[in-house]
């Protein structure tokens, strides 16, 4: 999703780089205010949490804010609902994102199976 949406509005990023953190500032647009929220999310620590919404919407837009709680929320959702039914990578997709894959360790994970 990120790859497309950043090609969609002419940023083009490396998603891979990004996710694993390299060089977030210079991949992403408002990279390290982004990650600083997704950590504060995911560790459900409200005395994080705060001040990292509120840095975003000031170096970027409330608006940004809002998009960036909503993508987790959907990475979230959508994660549990993929586990919960079974889901698995299309067989014809396994070769053309073998590389992506094993950048990112997804392989190693236990849902991998």
């Amino acid at each position: 999703m990120l790859r497309a949406s950043a090609k969609a509005v002419g940023e083009p990023v490396d998603a891979v780089a990004a996710i694993n953190g390299e060089d977030v500032g210079a991949s992403v647009p408002h990279g390290p205010l982004l990650i600083e929220l997704v950590d504060a999310v995911i560790a459900a620590d409200p005395t994080r949490l705060e001040p990292a919404r509120a840095r975003l919407a000031e170096q970027a837009t409330p608006q940004a804010v809002s998009e960036a709680v909503a993508v987790i929320a959907n990475f979230e959702m959508m994660t549990r609902v993929a586990d919960s039914t079974g889901a698995r990578l299309p067989a014809e997709r396994l070769e053309s994102t073998a590389s992506e894959r094993d950048r990112l360790g997804v392989d190693r994970f236990t849902s991998f199976r």
